[in-house]
């Protein structure tokens, strides 16, 4: 609009304009201009309801329109709108007008205030740099405040139509304070985006991350970076440019101030036309406005732009706003690299003012990449991590905010890095196939280049990880022997310095469980048998004992063994994984019973021989040489804490109550003789975890009297739970037991014990 001219009768001449042309005009094509011509008179009709309010809406600060692609057809149109906290609160929605005329067509959308977006907590989000314990204006009493407002709605094409759309939001009015427009606050504020309709894949806007930074220092250097990222991978173009009060009109710019010389400041305000960075010098307090242009280039086609519009505020302040390293550690922020390669660097931030302390935060630019924030200090180094692949091919930018604590306003600069990612020319290297082993073995690892190498170009190391289970992490062959299953990678790095890196999985597979019982001083009477039992994991599916000499069917899990002398006999198991586990158990083979019964003095302490009081042994020595022998053990009073079951055997008595004190005089005093088992060595499998006090196998003609037998409670980290069991009699018979307690203690959480006819 000309300056002078009559916001209202214009609006109402071309309102009416408008009007009338309108039955006409739907037939006919309508050109650019008049698209132009359509969109202003519809935006000075809304400013001039806006001017008859009574109260002059001078909150707008800034703002910017993008737009994401859903379909091919339609987009969600998302209008960031930065608030002056010292003028009124915006609206909860808003008109955006749209118009193509290639087309024919012109309308509008409503935009509404969005839930919080990541990483802000709320909607509008308070975003002035404060101190802590610091209040802005929005919501509290400082003189400063600056509120970002976030708002979108959903805007629907028709298909295929149109690469000159035009999306565009206006809002009265701008700051009375701006020193670098005439009459800033008769003006109004109006941004918009271009959008190519016609494009085979859909196009997403770029979008604009890091807040604008709307304050500085006189005389102190300001870097500044919008953070701008593209989702489609298109090339980017930067440029400052004029700022619109409304479509095709430029705001009226005091003195020789225009959009490439925004700021009075002491050599220019420069824009990086490929990176975005904007740099400048300001050498007098001021309130300025900076317009960024962001063209969208696709195979070197325009496809699409949009623009930020920031109010810019200098003040009379003197602290140093904190400046951050290069890549390389100084002044080098971009760097090219290989597909494939391992990228990591240090940024170090710095501030002048030696009591402030710095953060930093990233804009989250690149996907894929981490960034680890220094600790707040002065200085402070900050880490960026990316390992890009074949597909992102390409250039990429991130921006890095470093900020100090310096009151009232915190002083602040965004600083840009450009990582070039180039195709590998050398081919990949190719690691392993994937491979499975059991708990404990070994298993080589090789790799080795997919291809011939280009000329003049070799592998000049090759590097694998994690360390864990590898006997060395370089060259390509190494051995692995992990206890977990494990993915390993090898990094090949090429005489150009590219490199390549390929993973192969190491699966452990688990060992099956196997445990025999009984399991422990086992004693066969001469001519008898005995069924030996393996305890096993689910996932065992067979079975080998050996040797087989005397062995029922040596592929069985229960077995029945007669054999002639003391043997040992080691059962192997297999699981569905192909792997195998042992247990072994030796048998030893009584003599045939004695016509003369024997006795056996046994005390909880005992350490002899047994065959007197006066020389007793201990309860296990006792038992095995009782086995088979019409043989009586005679136990002292007391208790005989155990730590593995008792193996009972036919032919023998087990006579608790007799007091060595009194010269072995008996007594039937209940609990006077205690046998208990505690709760050390538990047996089974994982899942089927038991304490077991004693066994007895396939025994006849044995007899327990006077005696108690307990247990512990059974752990709770006994795997899945355990069972505890006073006496476990398997094929019993022709036995006698009197005046004998069973005290099982409490099982633990698990399965409960079976109890089968005959035990």
């Amino acid at each position: 609009m000309h300056k002078g001219t009559s916001f209202q009768s214009f609006a109402i001449f071309t309102h009416q304009d408008c009007r009338n042309l309108k039955t006409p005009l739907l037939p006919m094509r309508i050109n650019a201009t008049f698209l132009r011509y359509l969109l202003v008179s519809t935006f000075f009709v809304i400013t001039t309801i806006s001017y008859r309010q009574p109260l002059y809406a001078t909150h707008a600060m800034g703002a910017d329109l993008t737009y994401g692609c859903l379909t091919n057809n339609q987009y969600l149109v998302i209008l960031k709108f930065f608030r002056d906290c010292n003028g009124i609160s915006p609206a909860n929605s808003y008109p955006v007008y749209y118009g193509s005329a290639q087309c024919g067509v012109t309308g509008s959308i409503t935009v509404n205030l969005t839930p919080p977006i990541p990483p802000f907590a709320s909607n509008p989000q308070d975003i002035t740099p404060l101190c802590p314990g610091q209040q802005s204006a929005c919501g509290g009493n400082g003189q400063y405040g600056v509120q970002q407002w976030v708002y979108s709605g959903m805007l629907t094409l028709p298909p295929g139509c149109g690469n000159d759309w035009i999306l565009g939001w206006s809002e009265c009015c701008r700051n009375y304070a701006i020193t670098t427009l005439d009459s800033p606050g008769d003006q109004s504020f109006y941004v918009e985006a271009h959008i190519d309709n016609t494009q085979p894949t859909c196009n997403t806007s770029p979008q604009f991350l890091n807040p604008p930074v709307p304050f500085s220092c006189v005389n102190q250097p300001v870097f500044y970076n919008h953070g701008v990222v593209d989702a489609d991978g298109d090339q980017l173009v930067f440029s400052l440019t004029n700022c619109n009060q409304a479509p095709g009109s430029l705001v009226d710019y005091a003195g020789s101030f225009n959009g490439t010389t925004p700021l009075s400041t002491v050599s220019g305000v420069t824009i990086d036309p490929v990176t975005g960075d904007i740099s400048f010098t300001p050498n007098q307090a001021q309130v300025g406005v900076i317009c960024v242009l962001v063209e969208e280039y696709r195979n070197g086609i325009k496809i699409g732009e949009v623009v930020r519009d920031m109010q810019f505020t200098v003040i009379n302040c003197n602290n140093n706003a904190p400046v951050s390293s290069g890549i390389d550690g100084g002044n080098v922020y971009e760097t090219n690299i290989c597909a494939g390669e391992p990228l990591c660097f240090d940024i170090v931030s710095t501030d002048a003012n030696a009591p402030n302390t710095i953060t930093t935060s990233w804009n989250a630019g690149i996907s894929g990449g981490t960034f680890t924030p220094g600790p707040i200090a002065n200085p402070t180094t900050s880490t960026f991590c990316w390992t890009p692949t074949a597909a992102d091919v390409g250039t990429h930018f991130f921006t890095v905010t470093t900020q100090d604590n310096a009151c009232p306003i915190l002083g602040t600069n965004v600083f840009s890095y450009t990582i070039v990612v180039e195709p590998n020319p050398n081919p990949p290297v190719i690691a392993s196939p994937d491979v499975s082993i059991c708990l404990g073995e070994s298993v080589p690892l090789n790799a080795s280049i997919s291809g011939p190498l280009p000329p003049g170009v070799s592998v000049i190391s090759y590097t694998w990880s994690p360390a864990a289970g590898l006997n060395t992490t370089s060259g390509s062959s190494v051995v692995a022997s992990p206890t977990v299953t494990t993915v390993y990678e090898v990094t090949a790095v090429y005489s150009d310095f590219c490199q390549s890196a390929d993973q192969v999985q190491v699966t452990v597979d688990p060992l099956p469980q196997v445990n025999i019982y009984p399991n422990s001083n086992i004693v066969v009477c001469a001519g008898g048998s005995i069924q030996l039992n393996a305890l096993t994991s689910p996932d065992v599916i067979s079975y080998q004992w050996a040797p087989t000499t005397g062995v029922s069917n040596p592929t069985s899990a229960n077995p029945t063994f007669t054999p002639t002398t003391t043997s040992t006999y080691t059962v192997t198991v297999t699981n569905v994984y192909g792997c195998t586990s042992e247990a072994s158990v030796t048998l030893g083979v009584s003599l045939p019973p004695p016509d003369v019964c024997t006795n056996f003095y046994v005390t909880p302490t005992g350490t002899g021989g047994g065959l007197s009081p006066s020389d007793p042994t201990n309860l296990v020595s006792a038992i095995t040489q009782a086995a088979c022998n019409n043989a009586t053990v005679k136990m002292a009073i007391g208790t005989y804490v155990i730590d593995n079951p008792l193996n009972i055997y036919s032919n023998m008595t087990l006579e608790g109550g007799f007091d060595p004190g009194n010269n072995w005089t008996k007594t039937s005093q209940a609990g006077a003789t205690t046998i208990h088992r505690s709760a050390l060595n538990t047996e089974g499998p994982v899942n089927q975890r038991r304490i077991v006090a004693m066994y007895g196998y396939q025994i006849s003609f044995f007899r327990l009297q006077d005696i108690t037998i307990s247990t512990e409670n059974a752990p709770t980290t006994a795997g899945s739970g355990a069972s505890t069991y006073v006496f476990h009699c398997d094929g019993c018979s022709n036995y006698q037991i009197v005046r004998t307690q069973f005290l099982p203690g409490l099982a633990s959480a698990g399965q409960n014990g079976v109890s089968t006819p005959g035990t």
